[in-house]
């Protein structure tokens, strides 16, 4: 065989064997589940009462902010706990809206801190909101979430023994029905949230801290001095350095809480690019003392895995171009060339996650009408490609990363509007109107 072809053979055969790795590790997670729909303890009695700091960094978030500390205010947990915002140099009325809404609070009590310089990243402003936190567990959210009542005590039942560090909750997506791209993400929820995390949990691997809607001890967050501001995938970074140094993640099914997803294309390269390069840094920093490690095999083994889903996309790429090459070069077209294609398409559609994966997650969840829009699942893994490509081209090329926000439209504040449009007669809520955007809005002269 000549140098040419038998370089494309051999390459071909590396990337299949990559693909049918990732292709069997996702059969297992949705297999086991299927077999497992509920979690180990999701009937375990909460036996402890900690107090609670919920931390919430806010940069430009005066369209959803009011929303989230209305919810906090109203949740069920009997014990005693405390948010603390973060006003991360807003250029918008996110400091005024938090003020008014913790004036107006006695219980919990809301405190607001107020950063001049910041803007460059999530990581420093929870560092600084880490030194007023007093709770011994710490609850984080981004600004645009909305949880359910018992959330609290959902993330708690996740501290079955000592060496649980951290408890990560699931994330849905409540403005799935405004936009093609919020659809999509709903999908890629389903599949990462109810299939992947879930099993990952149960199989005793390493649940991803997914940066939002995760409770930390803060004794283990103290022992490795915050996060990694250094870090673009803070949640990642901080997932590892738990690991690495002996303790556990655990997933907490039950602990729900509802996001505002991107509903723009421009918006969502943005944030997968962002996701994809801080995947692929922590890679780099951590793989080889991961292989060091005194970790079990299976651990190991999924850890890496887990780092090594945002260079897949790009090894799809590429042996889309391959099979390409080998067709206009007029290399014989032996079975390793279409099986490359075919292995490669299946293997990964959907954002790191196969189809029946997506399906799994959508029917387990009872959100079946969401499978109708499965056929944009290929369509949108196409862009991950590009994106997955261009983040590990700027990770090559060691180009400097400035921090883009992801902005909010409120989705939770429109339809309470047009609910309210339709009960005229109904009395509104007590903070109906505090901390609304829209409200302050027509104060303004």
């Amino acid at each position: 065989m000549e140098p040419l072809p038998l370089f494309f053979y051999a390459l071909s055969l590396t990337v299949s064997a990559i693909m049918a790795t990732y292709l069997l590790r996702h059969l297992l997670f949705t297999f086991w589940a299927i077999a497992h729909r509920k979690p180990r303890n999701h009937k375990r009695a909460l036996k402890w009462s900690p107090k609670v700091t919920i931390l919430i960094p806010a940069h430009n978030e005066e369209k959803v902010i009011g929303q989230l500390l209305k919810s906090l205010t109203g949740l069920s947990y009997k014990g005693s706990y405390d948010v603390v915002v973060v006003d991360d140099a807003s250029k918008d009325r996110t400091g005024e809206i938090a003020e008014q809404i913790a004036a107006a609070t006695q219980s919990p009590y809301i405190s607001v801190i107020h950063r001049a310089h910041g803007g460059n990243g999530k990581p420093l402003a929870l560092n600084e909101a880490l030194g007023h936190a007093t709770g011994e567990i710490l609850i984080f959210f981004d600004a645009d979430y909305l949880p359910r009542k018992d959330l609290i005590q959902q993330l708690l039942r996740g501290f079955t023994r000592p060496d649980v560090a951290a408890v990560q909750g699931y994330i849905e997506v409540r403005n799935h029905s405004r936009a093609l791209i919020s659809k999509v993400v709903r999908l890629e929820r389903l599949a990462g949230y109810r299939i992947s995390q879930h099993a990952r949990g149960e199989l005793r691997l390493m649940p991803q801290l997914g940066g939002t809607v995760m409770a930390v001890r803060r004794k283990a967050l103290q022992e490795l001095s915050g996060f990694n501001t250094e870090a673009l995938a803070e949640d990642t970074d901080l997932t590892l350095r738990l690991t690495l140094r002996g303790y556990r993640v655990h997933y907490g099914l039950e602990a729900r809480s509802s996001e505002e997803a991107v509903e723009g294309m421009r918006a969502y390269f943005r944030q997968r690019h962002r996701w994809a390069l801080g995947h692929m840094q922590c890679a780099l920093r951590y793989s080889g003392k991961i292989l060091r490690s005194k970790l079990s095999r299976r651990v190991k083994a999924d850890a890496l895995l887990c780092l090594g889903v945002y260079f897949v996309p790009p090894l799809v790429g590429l042996s889309w171009i391959l099979s390409g090459l080998a067709v206009i070069l007029g290399f014989p077209m032996p079975t390793y060339t279409l099986s490359l294609s075919a292995l490669s398409i299946f293997s990964a559609v959907g954002n790191f996650a196969p189809i029946f994966e997506i399906i799994a997650g959508a029917i387990l969840d009872r959100a079946h009408r969401a499978l109708m829009w499965l056929p944009l699942i290929p369509v949108v893994y196409v862009v991950n490609v590009i994106i997955s490509a261009k983040a590990l081209t700027d990770l090559a090329l060691k180009r400097t990363y400035r921090w883009v926000h992801t902005e909010h439209n409120g989705a939770e504040t429109r339809r309470r509007k047009w609910r309210q449009r339709i009960h005229k007669g109904s009395k509104p809520h007590p903070f109906s109107l505090i901390g609304s955007h829209d409200a302050l809005s027509e104060k303004k002269p």
